[in-house]
């Protein structure tokens, strides 16, 4: 019986230890891929090589927003031609962050940048572990931890791309940190500066507007007006006019009906416009309602009834947690165009559900719920990998997969609500 009984409790301590050794593996794969996507020829395919340019640009007195492959022949005419055709849509507080880097190489920025992102990872992954208590103390599960999240699909292609979504995660956990402790000017620093990196947050401007938290919302508002004054100083009047006025119109023109796009505002578009190939080559879907005209309207709609949702859930939450959690949830893919790696935020939102469970003793039914949803969102969009690609048509059912990351969130947020009404009905019963 004795036996029987240490079987049963080595195979638990297994079970609950195989999926972190799985996912610290994928981890390992992870970065070295990314560490090889740092040389040519991989490396003229990140979405940094762009960064890279517009750093070069306005060191030379460019305009940084020029088209991409007019940058390309006047500052790396060693790279391949075929990339973007339209100016780049990163922001110019990206350009800012990154125009040191147009000092040296492509292939020493390409370097510094990969070691740049790990580094915010580390600094995220430790503010996790701290702030909810995940796996054991010290450096060495703080190491395991950080390859660990390394591995998630979101994650890693942020840093294997060399985007800015690691960036975002920083700034949402000195969000989150403000945000518990009532510390309005950090939460409208962290805020503004994400707005000004990746327009990543409008939901929390929103919650803040209702809250009428004006110490908060005159902080974003300082912090947007000084970085835009610092890019006039340095890009120019012409830069910015580029940028708002072509770059970001082109960018949402070329990408709103790419397959890949996870953003709520999308939805519109793949119900009533459908899917095409674009600037990137993907999957060719019909609508299900050819009415092109209502996508926008349709997408907007939908995107507006989720941001009232999680407005009316913030303001009833009964734990101080939730309104943080939801709103960086939402901000994830309340944008025209969201690509996989900036739900690479998703960490705190699913920290959070892992501390509510944690004080419900972990219930078995949303034990299994937590699980599933840190399997799919680790997962990314692997299972979109199931779809043809180069154009080919695909059936509105089958291209239904590719919203899964989208879907994801939004059970996640509903998820986190009814973890909130478990968490009260905890706390009343205890108090009577």
């Amino acid at each position: 019986m004795c036996a029987v009984l240490a079987d049963r409790i080595l195979l638990r301590r297994v079970m609950r230890r195989l999926p972190i050794c799985l996912g610290v593996i994928v981890g390992l794969k992870s970065i070295a891929s990314g560490f090889q996507a740092i040389f040519p020829p991989l490396s003229y395919r990140k979405d940094f090589f762009q960064d890279y340019l517009l750093a070069r640009a306005l060191i030379s007195g460019e305009n940084p927003y020029a088209p991409l492959p007019e940058l390309m022949q006047k500052f790396t005419p060693e790279a391949p031609l075929a990339y973007f055709p339209h100016p780049s849509p990163h922001a110019p507080a990206g350009v800012l962050l990154t125009a040191p880097l147009g000092l040296i190489s492509y292939d020493q920025a390409a370097l510094i940048w990969f070691v740049f992102e790990l580094c915010l990872l580390l600094a995220a992954a430790s503010f996790v572990r701290r702030r909810f208590s995940l796996l054991s103390p010290g450096c060495c599960g703080l190491m395991l931890f950080t390859i660990f999240l390394a591995g998630a699909m979101p994650v890693s292609r942020s840093y294997i791309s060399g985007q800015f979504s690691i960036a975002i995660l920083f700034l949402s956990c000195l969000l989150y940190r403000s945000w518990l402790a009532g510390d309005s000017r950090g939460i409208g620093i962290w805020t503004g500066l994400a707005l000004a990196l990746k327009m990543f947050g409008w939901p929390i401007v929103f919650f803040l507007l209702i809250r009428r938290n004006w110490r908060a919302l005159s902080t974003v508002f300082i912090v947007l007006v000084c970085s835009h004054i610092l890019s006039w100083l340095l890009i120019g009047k012409d830069g910015l006019k580029s940028y708002y006025g072509e770059a970001v119109p082109a960018v949402i023109q070329s990408y709103r009906a790419d397959g890949a796009n996870l953003s709520l505002f999308g939805f519109g578009q793949r119900f009533f416009g459908g899917l095409r190939p674009p600037v990137r080559v993907d999957i060719a879907v019909p609508p299900l309602i050819d009415l092109p005209e209502a996508a926008p309207y349709a997408g907007a709609g939908i995107a507006a009834i989720v941001l009232f949702w999680v407005m009316l859930t913030c303001l009833k939450a009964n734990r101080p947690e939730t309104g943080p959690a939801l709103l960086i949830a939402l901000s994830a893919v309340f944008s025209p165009v969201v690509w996989l790696h900036g739900l690479s935020v998703m960490l705190i939102p699913l920290s959070v559900a892992f501390m509510f469970l944690q004080g419900l003793s972990f219930p078995s039914r949303h034990t299994a719920a937590c699980a599933v949803l840190v399997f799919l969102f680790y997962c990314g969009d692997l299972f979109s990998k199931l779809l043809p690609g180069d154009g080919e048509p695909v059936s509105f059912a089958l291209s239904l997969i590719t919203l899964l990351p989208t879907v994801l969130v939004l059970v996640l947020m509903k998820y986190l609500a009814q973890l909130d009404a478990a968490c009260g009905r905890k706390a009343a019963s205890v108090q009577g």
